[in-house]
């Protein structure tokens, strides 16, 4: 049996061996090792981030360190790091770097450098600011709440959660609902800032487009047969011109709108839209409707130039003659005796 251990042994330390470095490269087993095109940049970054960091230019430093992590994570720098959050302020992020150090050390055997690390971190903990965001109403159908951006899973909601400090803006979406948005300031203390999403209010629903009613009657009989059908006729024309004008506006508004709702498609998903999207599809309603009153009004006053034509004069007789249009959603409407 001791025989049959011993033989295993070597494969268990490969076995570690390998796990440790997977995690050293960047705490997830998928990622490709770096070329030496990346080691070499990451190493220049690295020590223009340490003689930064010399002179207090911590501002400068921490951008440097970062992408060096980026391109070729290793300990000493994510450690590097976490030092440089702490001196610009963000205590947060220091303080989960220093915990991902630690880790990272213990797996690799690195026992000073974990002891160091979660020093560090202990000493932050009791300095930490955090947020808690509680939702009112948290079975709106299709509710959404993000902070800075990012959506909040349903797990964070009423849990007081570490942050740096400074600015937030918390948003807050859902189907047929008015968005809701909050913005605010974060101090740098050990405190707790609770963001209230209260229930959110119902949309206005959009109007139906209104009914147009034109009524035509022939102009009054002062003049000359003739002169009164002529006049009549070049009114019927201009009412024609200006209702293919508008027949011509009205589709063009409503391709355009479905293009830009179109558009929003990517923002979107099967129940709602991000603050883009929605602002996209509510901005596409809204020039449909205009479009589809523009249209309506334009069918109104082609049919209505059509109607004065056909009831002018020819000739030296009178004869009586009325319409009325009556236009609504999808249908046209004409009365009247020729």
């Amino acid at each position: 049996m001791t025989d049959r251990f011993s033989r295993l042994r070597p494969i268990v330390s490969a076995v570690r061996v390998a796990f440790v470095v997977g995690l050293l490269v960047s705490g997830r087993p998928a990622q490709a090792a770096p070329s030496l095109a990346d080691k070499a940049a990451a190493q220049s970054l690295f020590e223009d981030g340490l003689q930064l960091m010399g002179s207090k230019r911590f501002a400068e430093a921490c951008p440097k360190l970062e992408e060096s992590e980026r391109l070729d994570p290793a300990l000493g720098t994510r450690f590097r790091l976490a030092e440089c959050d702490e001196a610009l302020g963000r205590r947060a992020s220091a303080w989960a770097g220093y915990l991902e150090v630690a880790d990272l050390a213990k797996a690799s055997g690195q026992a000073d450098r974990e002891v160091l690390a979660r020093t560090r971190a202990s000493a932050l903990e009791s300095q930490l600011a955090r947020i808690k965001i509680v939702v009112a109403a948290p079975d709106t159908p299709g509710i959404e709440v993000t902070r800075g951006g990012s959506a909040l899973g349903r797990g964070q909601w009423g849990t007081s959660v570490t942050v740096d400090a400074g600015a937030y803006d918390v948003s807050a979406t859902a189907p047929g609902k008015k968005p809701w948005h909050a913005t605010g300031t974060i101090p740098d203390a050990a405190v707790i800032v609770t963001v209230t999403v209260p229930a959110l209010e119902d949309a206005p629903i959009a109007a139906a487009p209104a009914v147009a009613s034109v009524a035509v009657t022939p102009p009054p009989a002062a003049l000359p047969d003739e002169h009164r059908g002529s006049g009549q006729r070049i009114t019927g024309y201009s009412l024609i011109g200006v209702g293919a004008a508008g027949l011509v506006t009205g589709t063009v508004l409503g391709f355009v709108a479905k293009s830009n709702y179109d558009g929003a498609g990517t923002h979107c998903g099967a129940t709602s839209c991000d603050a883009s999207g929605k602002s996209t599809t509510d901005s596409a309603r809204s020039l449909a409707d205009v479009g589809t009153v523009v249209f309506v009004v334009g069918a109104a006053a082609s049919v209505a130039g059509v109607v004065v034509v056909l009831t002018a004069p020819s000739s030296s007789s009178r004869p009586t003659a009325a319409a009325s249009l009556r236009v609504g959603p999808g249908a046209f409407f004409l009365e009247g005796t020729f």
